[in-house]
């Protein structure tokens, strides 16, 4: 078990330069196990985005194209921010499906390779064809794209929890009591790891509580932007 951890989250807002990511590192240099918090938006089926909005027709279609701008900026700083990173966890991945997540970049791989001498103004179908490529790459996530172009490696993160997350008629139920063992499951897990851990993850997670309950006889917490000065709260 480390004697040191230190979590590092960068956030999404405001990723016009690597500043805060180059600060993290210089900030956590020394520490056994580092675990940089990039801070994800994902993407939301239209479908779920109709119910949780309550909007129909043209403003329906408006606000939905708006979030996916929306999700496609935070990737794109992601690119930046992920660019020389070998090895990235993903949320959602777990021992039993990344071999499934595998075999879908696997299969993906020549389409989307194939798909980039394609005009995406050459037709309707095929304007269809690269409308529906758009929301599977953004599904897999800037990471997953990067390890569709075999520029890094996605690696799991998960444990049970989330496998056991509750669902009730098709969406996902928010249990605190949840949420929780998944955090703590993937802060173990990030430590069996060690190094320098980088973690792509909703913006919403926060893991300094749970990196508080591990029986470590000091750890560090550092929060960072992109746009502001890095602070650490040391514990222990």
């Amino acid at each position: 078990m480390p004697a040191l951890i230190l979590l590092a989250i960068i956030t999404a807002y405001d990723w016009a330069s690597r500043e805060g990511a180059a600060s993290a590192k210089d900030v956590t240099s020394g520490t056994e196990t580092r675990i940089i918090h990039i801070r994800d938006w994902h993407i939301v089926p239209k479908d779920h985005f109709a119910i949780d909005t309550g909007l129909k027709g043209k403003e329906l279609e408006e606000a939905y194209a708006e979030h996916l701008q929306a999700v496609e900026r935070v990737q794109k700083s992601q690119f930046e921010i992920l660019a020389g990173v070998k090895e990235v966890f993903g949320e959602g991945l777990t021992d039993e499906n990344y071999p499934i997540f595998k075999a879908e970049i696997r299969t993906l791989r020549p389409f989307h390779r194939e798909l980039a001498s394609f005009d995406p103004a050459a037709g309707e179908d095929t304007k269809q064809i690269f409308q529906e490529h758009r929301l599977t790459l953004l599904r897999i996530g800037a990471a997953g794209q990067l390890m569709l172009d075999e520029k890094l490696t996605v690696l799991p993160c998960e444990g049970e929890a989330y496998e056991n997350r509750p669902i009730n008629n098709g969406k996902l139920v928010l249990d605190q009591k949840v949420i929780e063992a998944r955090e703590d499951a993937i802060v173990r897990n990030l430590i069996k790891s060690g190094g320098d851990c980088v973690l792509v993850l909703g913006g919403a997670h926060d893991l300094s509580d749970n990196i508080r309950r591990l029986p470590i006889k000091k750890a560090t917490f550092l929060i960072g932007t992109l746009s502001s000065a890095l602070r650490t709260t040391r514990f222990g």
